[in-house]
């Protein structure tokens, strides 16, 4: 007795422990999410302040600069101005009117940046036709290796094609991060169409539209298949004399037999037997349906 009790103790002791290291890590994704925050709200200050100063008096000091200075040197200083801006510009800086665009164009360092910035691009070009070598599985064979199987096996014509149809309303469950709730909101079609696009979006942009391989993600595709009786149950039972218990196993394992395959070109499929692993009724439906076990 002793001894369960002292087993009992260590085993609580070991999830408080784990408890308590779950909620330190939210508390610590919650205090670094306040600090973000924060720090998004004070560089949202000190962006706006020099806006609002620049704004006062603007325009005195715009006509006290318009009379010191000669209309001619005004006129010609404009265009090289705009044509400085917009060759920094297409070499990725962001420059504002105001800057000094002589000392920017003679910075060295703005030069090695840009040259650095295009080797890397160059390099990673170079990785990816490497990485485009890769065989993709393709998951829009999964429906005609199915149907050719369904021909080959379902002797009875009982598996039937089905088709899904969502609808017109969706809802959904979203949490912004850890310090709010999550919010549930039905979506109309409208609502729908611009989620959609939106998360298309997304994909194209994090994958350079299509050019970078996505290492690690969940795709869920639904194949939908019915099995369908030409009788009822009691009168599959007694007039036809059939067990409508085994004509489902036996659609059973031709979809499952389909979809977990070994082969990343679909062209291979895992066997029945091996998708059993009660003997006895793998011996039971290889009596029954002997051509299932064959391939």
């Amino acid at each position: 007795d002793s001894s369960d009790s002292t087993d009992r103790a260590t085993e609580l002791a070991v999830v408080k422990g784990h408890v308590k290291n779950v909620m330190d890590m939210i508390s610590h994704e919650k205090e670094k999410q306040l600090l973000e925050e924060k720090r998004k709200q004070e560089m949202l200050q000190a962006r706006a302040k020099p806006e609002r100063l620049a704004m006062i008096g603007g325009a005195k000091r715009f006509r006290r600069m318009a009379r010191a200075q000669p209309t001619r040197t005004s006129t010609v200083a404009t265009p090289r101005m705009k044509v400085k801006q917009i060759q920094n510009e297409s070499n990725g800086l962001s420059i504002k009117a105001g800057a000094n665009l002589d000392s920017l164009n003679d910075d060295p360092n703005i030069t090695a940046n840009n040259t650095a910035d295009d080797g890397d691009v160059h390099e990673e070009d170079e990785v990816m036709s490497e990485d485009q070598e890769v065989e993709d599985e393709d998951f829009t064979l999964i429906p005609e290796i199915l149907n050719g199987k369904v021909e080959k096996l379902d002797s009875d014509s009982s598996l039937r094609s089905t088709i899904l149809k969502l609808g017109s309303t969706w809802t959904r469950l979203r949490q912004e991060n850890l310090l709010t709730q999550p919010i549930e909101r039905t979506l109309d079609s409208t609502d729908i169409t611009k989620e959609t696009n939106q998360a298309f979006d997304l994909l194209d942009a994090l994958s350079r539209s299509g050019s970078l391989a996505i290492d690690s993600a969940e795709l869920h595709v639904v194949v939908a298949l019915s099995h369908c009786f030409d009788n009822s149950v009691m009168g599959a039972l007694i007039q036809d004399n059939i067990n409508p218990i085994e004509k489902v196993e036996r659609s059973a394992l031709i979809v499952a037999s389909t979809i977990h395959s070994n082969n990343k070109n679909n062209d291979n499929h895992v066997p029945s037997k091996h998708l059993l692993a009660n003997g006895h009724v793998k011996a039971r439906l290889e009596s029954s349906f002997p051509a299932l076990f064959q391939e």
